[in-house]
């Protein structure tokens, strides 16, 4: 059986702003765009906490095929418990 190939580039449901108060200061539309913003976190926060791990464990099954819709929901809720605005755009 073939596996199917890893794809960073699969857009997410509906891309996701992270704002500052009401100006937005990044736009995730993909899944390497979670990715990039997991990578850039500082490591204790992202590699340390298991619910990061978790999100990257999400972004990575989207990345492999899975519906993105549970990445979106999962990142949308800890962008906010880090106390920073994340809607979808």
């Amino acid at each position: 059986m073939f596996r199917k190939r890893t794809d960073w580039t699969r857009p997410l449901p509906q891309p996701l702003q992270i704002r500052d108060c009401d100006h937005p200061i990044l736009t995730l539309a993909t899944v390497d765009d979670v990715r990039e913003l997991i990578v850039t976190r500082p490591q204790e926060e992202s590699r340390e906490k298991r619910t990061w791990r978790y999100v990257a464990g999400l972004a990575l099954d989207a990345a492999n095929g899975s519906d993105g819709a549970d990445l979106s929901i999962v990142l949308c809720m800890m962008i906010s418990l880090d106390g920073v605005a994340c809607r979808p755009k």
